[in-house]
């Protein structure tokens, strides 16, 4: 039997031992680290979602447009796709859901470190008051997953 007091420190530990495979997940975000810059993290990204279907709608460039007015912003982008046969269904459900769609991915540096993630689509059903557990979401997911560990992984682009 574990002491109550180890318990928090068990799960701390816990916590960063599962680090390497979703570096975090704070704030409805599914985070993942890239060993690629953010350049080619989002080249990366728009290849592989193109390859699975889906359609690249646009990047936004963060630290560009921060340039613009003078300012200074680390890397940061964002890439919008959508893949309507999963989306559409569910703005049917509710319209409103079309503020978060098309799905985004956001690139970023972090102190040096390329970071990769999305908010969980959970939180997206749930904040419309949809079932998480519907296909359409349970796709969305895994596609998710998919499109971000691909664009992070060690093959080569095609």
């Amino acid at each position: 039997m574990i002491p109550r007091l180890l318990l928090p420190l068990l799960g701390f530990a816990f916590l960063l031992l599962s680090a390497g495979h979703t570096a975090w997940a704070a704030d409805d975000w599914v985070v993942r680290q890239s060993r690629y810059d953010v350049e080619e993290t989002s080249k990366r990204l728009e290849e592989v979602i193109e390859r699975s279907g889906s359609v690249v709608l646009g990047v936004i460039d963060h630290e560009a447009a921060a340039r613009l007015v003078g300012e200074e912003l680390s890397q940061m982008r964002v890439v919008m796709f959508s893949k309507p046969k999963i989306s559409t269904p569910l703005m049917r459900q509710n319209k409103r859901l079309g503020i978060d769609l098309p799905q985004r991915i956001l690139i970023w540096d972090e102190e040096g470190a390329t970071q990769i993630g999305y908010v969980d689509p959970g939180v997206l059903a749930q904040r419309y008051g949809l079932s998480a557990q519907d296909r359409e979401w349970q796709e969305m997911r895994s596609s998710l997953d998919a499109l971000t560990q691909a664009a992070i992984s060690r093959t080569d682009r095609r």
